[in-house]
């Protein structure tokens, strides 16, 4: 499995746990996107074994929303 199909996987759930944490669209779209990209960009995020790999993106989403939801305050 390539990184990009990795981060695929992980794509729907990034969603929902933006979305679950926003209850809008585009702010749960726009949070979990940049959840992904930092996640990408983190190598450490690959070698972690998969059951652990949720968990550092629901982190990383929880993150991106709070900081979606501070701008539109």
């Amino acid at each position: 499995m390539t990184r990009i199909d990795l981060l695929r996987s992980h794509e729907a759930y990034a969603y929902q746990v933006a979305y679950y944490l926003l209850r809008k669209e585009e702010p749960a779209a726009a949070a979990a996107q940049e959840a992904l990209l930092a996640v990408a960009a983190d190598r450490g995020f690959f070698s972690l074994p998969p059951s652990m790999r949720e968990s550092w993106i629901k982190r990383q989403v929880m993150k991106e929303a709070l900081a979606v939801r501070l701008k539109r305050a």
